[in-house]
């Protein structure tokens, strides 16, 4: 990121005092995921997590959606174990090139009840999976940054990402 793109994003960051000071935030928040096939796709199975539960803390989900390019793709929403909104997306014939639009907007503040933070020592959150298991990279860094604070640890660890990331 070029110091000039650097300065543009620091400018249209909003108020930290407002920001902090504000009886309710709204976020809105769009992704997209697509997929181009150099030739043929059959059976496409695709699970998102991408839209979080009606109510989160003092979080409020006011709208989640998730549209496919194509037309023939089946879209089915379920709710996980945390109630999350999961969508499974599935094409028997994939076109060339699909798309996945995710929108959501959810409201913070309002009042509602903190989190127990016993969550934070939920074993599910603790342990890797399949998919976030650390490499060999990341296990060097916490080595070398590890101090008798787990948090401090992870805050150190942090703040080296962006100098890790071209």
């Amino acid at each position: 990121m070029s110091s000039q793109q650097e300065r543009s994003l620091l400018a249209n960051r909003p108020d930290t005092e407002a920001l902090m000071s504000a009886e309710v935030v709204r976020y809105r928040l769009r992704q997209r995921f697509s997929y181009t096939y150099v030739g043929q796709a059959y059976d496409l199975r695709h699970r998102l997590v991408v839209v979080p539960p009606s109510v989160h803390g003092d979080q409020r989900l006011r709208l989640g959606s998730v549209e496919v390019t194509s037309e023939d793709a089946e879209v089915v929403w379920r709710s996980d174990e945390d109630g999350n909104r999961t969508t499974s997306v599935r094409l028997a014939v994939v076109p060339q090139t699909v798309d996945m639009l995710v929108s959501v907007m959810v409201e913070r503040g309002g009042g509602s009840a903190p989190l127990s933070a016993d969550l934070l020592r939920d074993t599910r959150m603790l342990r890797p999976t399949a998919l976030t298991q650390p490499d060999e990279r990341i296990r060097s860094l916490a080595r070398e940054h590890a101090v008798a604070d787990a948090e401090e640890t992870a805050d150190r660890i942090c703040s080296l990402i962006p100098t890790l990331v071209e």
